[in-house]
């Protein structure tokens, strides 16, 4: 879009005229838009930092021109990033604690999500604000279980590979930092619904079939060279989660 000026922030920094949505953060809720028990906004509710995170996107934004892009729409809100002259405001946002990356958003942004990845990062280290009390993973990778190598055993979908290892034991991974096709259906940053008996996603999901048999073709049978990027904790029913970057012949 082309630069506009902005000349109010009425809900604070995370709504910017309540239709504006930032791609790949979450950011705190302001005085006055935090819900009550019965989904109603609470003025008296107590949001540690966020007259300050406010302030902090009001000081730089208000009345100057700003970039707009607009990168997807979610329940009527439009979802994108305000590129300031110095940068990405996000990413400022999060460098000073304000915020935290969310995965659902993210994965719209066309270009700066390692970045903001980045930024989020340098906060958690240096316990800014909402990460005061944060503790770093205890996961440690190193050694073996950092890189290794493989053949590729199943191609499971258009994210997750097994592979057969040197001893002849299986390896679950999962492609980091990618989004494969999802139901038309589903809502950003919730559970997806209970399987309705007798679909079947590999088919019905647009473009799942078309992403698991792209992988099939290029990568079944053949060695692949396995770099861990993060270990994700099992959660909700879920099982540990191996994100991981994959080459193959030096690509």
């Amino acid at each position: 879009m082309d630069p506009e000026v902005l000349s109010s922030i009425p809900g604070g920094p995370d709504s910017l005229v309540k239709l504006w949505v930032w791609s790949g953060v979450k950011l705190i809720p302001c005085p006055g838009f935090k819900l009550n028990a019965e989904g109603k906004p609470d003025p008296n509710a107590v949001v540690p930092y966020s007259e300050e995170a406010k302030f902090f996107v009001e000081s730089r934004l208000l009345q100057r021109d700003v970039e707009i892009v607009l990168e997807s729409v979610n329940n009527n809100n439009f979802v994108g990033s305000i590129i300031h002259p110095k940068g990405n405001i996000a990413e400022a946002l999060l460098q000073e604690g304000f915020a935290h990356c969310v995965d659902w958003s993210i994965a719209f942004m066309k270009t700066g999500a390692d970045k903001l990845r980045a930024a989020e990062k340098i906060a958690k280290e240096a316990k800014k604000r909402i990460w005061e009390n944060y503790q770093p993973n205890t996961t440690q990778i190193s050694g073996k279980e950092k890189e290794f190598s493989g053949t590729v055993f199943e191609v499971v979908n258009g994210d997750a590979l097994v592979v057969k290892l040197a001893d002849g034991s299986l390896k679950k991974v999962f492609l980091a930092s990618i989004r494969p096709p999802r139901p038309s259906d589903e809502k950003p940053g919730e559970p997806l619904p209970p399987r309705v008996k007798g679909s079947r996603p590999l088919y019905d999901i647009p473009w799942m079939f078309e992403a698991r048999e792209f992988l099939r073709k290029k990568l079944i049978g053949k060695r692949v060279n396995v770099v861990v990027d993060y270990i994700q904790a099992a959660k909700d029913n879920f099982p540990e989660k191996t994100g991981c970057t994959i080459t193959i012949g030096g690509v």
